[in-house]
């Protein structure tokens, strides 16, 4: 990973999804639509496409007689270890019986232990849904029951179920 990355951002009052095509057909970065914006983040550097996409503007102007609004900025940012400090966000939960904890978190005793690695996505086990669910396993799952998890996402309900047919 780069100490630092390079954010393009693209602010057209007007013709933006020619804009829009001219960016995506100029890199293959993922882009971001905001507001009105369109926001190219690179670690590469962004200053051809940000000289590309004013030489388009220029030409818009003179191809349409008109004055077009757009502001373009390009800066350089520190970059992050998204990924830890998501991983620093997450903490272990508790339903019922059930301990719910990525693998930095050590387990705890006395309760049913399902160590699983969220992502920036899913499968931390705090949804409401997800609480509602263990609580219904932890309370009617018992040994010898048959259990169908359809759509199981992060694996949290099945493999919670599986834990308590084994007690």
């Amino acid at each position: 990973m780069n100490k630092f990355y390079y954010e393009l951002i693209i602010e057209p009052k007007v013709y933006y999804e020619l804009f829009l095509d001219l960016v995506s057909s100029l890199t293959l970065d993922a882009i971001e639509e905001q507001d009105g914006k369109i926001i190219v983040r690179s670690e590469e550097n962004l200053s051809n496409i940000e000289y590309g996409v004013k030489q388009f503007k220029n030409e818009l102007e003179i191809a349409f007689d008109t004055k077009i609004e757009c502001k373009i900025s390009l800066t350089t940012k520190e970059n992050k270890d998204w990924i830890l400090i998501y991983q620093n966000s997450v903490k272990p939960i508790i339903v019922d019986n059930f301990y719910i904890h990525p693998s930095w978190e050590k387990p705890k005793e006395n309760l049913i232990n399902i160590t699983i690695d969220p992502t920036l996505a899913f499968g931390s086990g705090h949804h409401e849904t997800t609480s509602t669910c263990l609580k219904a396993i932890s309370k009617y799952i018992t040994p010898n029951k048959t259990l169908c998890d359809i759509g199981t996402g992060s694996g949290i309900l099945a493999i919670a179920a599986a834990k308590k047919m084994q007690l």
